[in-house]
């Protein structure tokens, strides 16, 4: 067994893993240096249903989880405040959702001057949301991905994102179970990897 993503050493399994904390840091320092006060952010939701006949168990949606924490981080290091309203739940990592989001959140009279979103299909909803409410990305409102998706290069405008080796990590990780397959005694495989900010017109 081998998993991607969702770093959870305690399940004892091989993994391959994006190191979402340092792709939070990229893009949140980037939209500092633009001089980028007021960050916000559009996520999935926080936990998932699973039901079994009567049975009903709510857990932790980890993938949110992560990056909700490295963007807190990220905000800390670059000393910009976090404002707990400036960060929007989702009810799925869809850009249905984001638009859905961020639509209703344009209507109120404090927003940020830049949304990081959880994925690339959120990025999506949010860019469409906004420029129906008649305002301009970048110019009044910058918008960053996560991903980088095949969408994300032709979006209008492109849009900059946090891009995860995918490749790389689904090559190693074929690696890992042939070695594994080979050599059933030995230990699981935990392997992180860094991503990459790629930088198009939308920060």
């Amino acid at each position: 067994m081998l998993v991607v993503n969702d770093p959870l050493p305690r399940i004892g399994v091989n993994i391959v893993y994006t190191d979402t904390d340092a792709g939070m840091r990229q893009a949140v320092a980037r939209l500092v240096k633009k001089g980028r006060a007021g960050i916000g952010m559009v996520h999935g939701p926080v936990s998932v249903t699973f039901k079994q006949g009567k049975k009903t168990a709510r857990v932790p949606f980890i993938d949110t989880l992560l990056k909700r924490r490295g963007f807190m981080e990220a905000l800390r290091a670059e000393r910009v405040s976090l404002r707990a309203k400036w960060m929007r739940a989702t009810a799925a990592n869809t850009e249905a959702e984001g638009y859905r989001v961020m639509k209703d959140w344009l209507k109120e009279k404090n927003i940020p001057d830049s949304i990081v979103c959880g994925n690339d299909d959120l990025a999506f909803g949010v860019l469409k949301a906004i420029r129906e409410a008649g305002k301009c990305v970048l110019r009044d409102i910058a918008v960053t991905g996560f991903d980088d998706n095949e969408r994300a290069k032709s979006s209008k405008p492109p849009l900059t994102t946090v891009r995860q080796p995918l490749a790389r990590m689904g090559k190693e990780a074929v690696d890992i179970l042939v070695r594994q397959i080979r050599r059933p005694d030995g230990k699981p495989i935990s392997r992180k990897y860094l991503p990459e900010l790629i930088v198009r017109k939308t920060a």
